[in-house]
């Protein structure tokens, strides 16, 4: 080789040595060259993991080496069309924003199997469904050919039970659960000739047009084929029955007093005055006075005096259980609703539009909706953020546990949609039903009940989630 080409290929090598050298330590400081931007960019890192695990990953169209949970580095700051797809699983899919020197997590995915509902127990037309606070158990009342009967169903074997049967018909009676999801109110209202509601009016008063006072029983899952008349526990009419919203304890009212109930010792303890739409939290019975304006009203256990809460725009509202010292209130005549947080200081209330709506496990948040839109309210930061707009009624809507998700109900179809708003929100469609009633996520999120009709079947359906 001549003197002439050794310093040629010495002087390539020395130059190559400039050139790739700086490329190589720019990379390892975690620098990458952007060629629609001809300069060297720090480079981001996103996370991204899933539940279930074990989902593909595409970044703007091209499939990633790693699985969730993935760890993908080196990356040009900039928007980037995430993927995640699982055989049998809607695919989830999002445009996210990587930073340069910064780390995105997406750790609250959720992936939903394709799956279509699966008759669970049969039974028939019914109303008042409802599902017990830990999603163990459903019940309902089915319409009969002489009347209606109590049907419940235990949700982690199927087992059925039918305590109770009536001549009233099923929109007589209305199920409410105990906190600890063992104990079931039935309560029966007589017949009615205008059709009209029968309401404990304020302190006692009588309210509607009923002479004769509604029936309240107890289920006890300890024993599951009986019910238990609670007049005959007390001793007296019960007027009103209710359980406490951060305990199992059991309230009734007769001619304007409250009582606590222990159904055990069968001993009824007075704790005060009885409101309209009576509600015990946190030790302090709220309820509702008449007037103009009506007014959300409260007073210490055992105490007489009341305080006023807040005014309301009539006294057709209810109680929407909550946790701990968290009180809502909701009209669905008028979608008005009604959120207090005394334990948070001051009497002022939330005021949004909604008609119904459940809280989250930590008590800290409130879903619900109204006839087009499903809502967020956080207590702590007392943000109301909306979740979606729809131009189809929303029948229910639910949180899905761990509640990085909710589901609605708009017309018969349920969806899925996240709760959290960051980089936009996912929504996947579920499942549709000839007719949708209620529904209820299970506890670890892996399944759905609803009671509905698919294919002319009445009855409660399993949908599988993940």
């Amino acid at each position: 080789m001549s003197p002439r080409a050794r310093r040629l290929i010495r002087r390539t090598f020395i130059a190559a040595f400039f050139i790739i050298a700086p490329a190589i330590i720019l990379s390892t400081a975690g620098y990458r060259y952007n060629f629609s931007r001809q300069r060297f960019e720090r480079t981001g890192v996103l996370i991204v993991e899933s539940r279930p695990e074990g989902g593909s990953v595409s970044l703007n169209g091209k499939l990633q080496d790693d699985q969730t949970p993935a760890r993908l580095q080196k990356l040009s700051p900039g928007s980037y069309a995430v993927r995640v797809e699982k055989p049998g699983y809607h695919a989830w899919e999002k445009a996210v924003t990587v930073q340069s020197r910064d780390t995105t997590f997406l750790n609250d995915i959720s992936l939903f199997l394709e799956s279509a509902p699966a008759l669970f127990a049969e039974a028939g037309t019914t109303s008042g469904e409802t599902f017990s606070y830990d999603a163990r158990y459903a019940a309902a009342v089915a319409t009969t050919r002489s009347g209606s009967e109590l049907v419940i169903v235990d949700l982690r074997d199927g087992a059925e039970t039918r305590p109770y049967r009536t001549s009233a018909a099923a929109e007589d009676l209305r199920l409410s659960w105990s906190r600890d999801g063992r104990r079931l109110l039935i309560r029966r209202d007589p017949p009615s000739p205008d059709g009209s509601p029968l309401r404990q009016g304020f302190e006692g008063q009588a309210g509607g047009t009923r002479a004769r006072q509604p029936e309240h029983l107890l289920w006890d899952a300890a024993e599951p084929e009986n019910v238990r008349d609670l007049a005959e526990t007390a001793g007296f009419a019960i007027q009103e029955a209710l359980w406490a919203q951060d305990d199992d304890r059991l309230y009734v009212a007769s001619r304007g007093v409250l009582y606590e109930l222990d159904t055990e010792l069968a001993t009824p303890l007075p704790v005060g005055p009885a409101p309209i739409s009576a509600l015990v939290a946190a030790g302090d019975v709220y309820g509702i006075k008449p007037g103009s304006p009506a007014t959300l009203v409260k007073h210490r256990l055992r105490d007489e005096a009341y305080e006023t809460v807040a005014e309301l725009p009539s006294d057709d509202f209810v109680p929407l259980a909550g946790r701990d010292a968290k009180i809502a209130y909701v009209s669905a005549a008028g979608e008005r609703l009604f959120i207090i947080d005394s334990a948070r200081g001051g009497s002022g209330a939330f005021e949004g539009r909604g008609r119904g709506g459940a809280w989250s496990a930590d008590g800290e948040r409130l879903l619900y909706w109204n006839d087009l839109e499903v809502r967020l309210y956080d207590s702590p930061s007392r943000r109301d953020t909306l979740v979606t707009r729809l131009s189809m009624p929303i029948r229910q809507a639910a949180w899905h546990r761990p509640e990085w998700n909710a589901l609605y109900a708009s017309g018969d179809e349920l969806f899925a949609v996240e709760t959290g708003d960051r980089f936009g929100r996912v929504t996947v469609p579920l499942a549709a039903f000839e007719s949708l009633r209620a529904f209820v996520s299970s506890r670890n999120g892996d399944d759905l009940y609803a009671f509905g009709t698919v294919d002319g079947r009445h009855g409660l359906w399993e949908l599988r989630l993940r």
